[in-house]
């Protein structure tokens, strides 16, 4: 009886890690996700704000 009852506490345990296990993998990939476009944007933007100010600096320096 006592094995069983066991077993079962054991099983519940396991459910809950388990659910709670993907939750997390879920949210890192959702968080990974935002981080990679963020620093995917911020590249952009670091890209085109150079452009501009190379384009500033050339007309200036004509």
């Amino acid at each position: 009886m006592s094995k069983r009852l066991i077993r079962s506490g054991v099983e519940k345990t396991r459910r809950k890690v388990q659910r709670f296990g993907g939750h997390i993998k879920r949210l890192a990939k959702e968080g990974l996700a935002t981080a990679a476009r963020g620093a995917v944007h911020g590249i952009f933007s670091g890209i085109g704000g150079l452009a501009v100010a190379a384009v500033v600096w050339w007309v200036q320096n004509r």
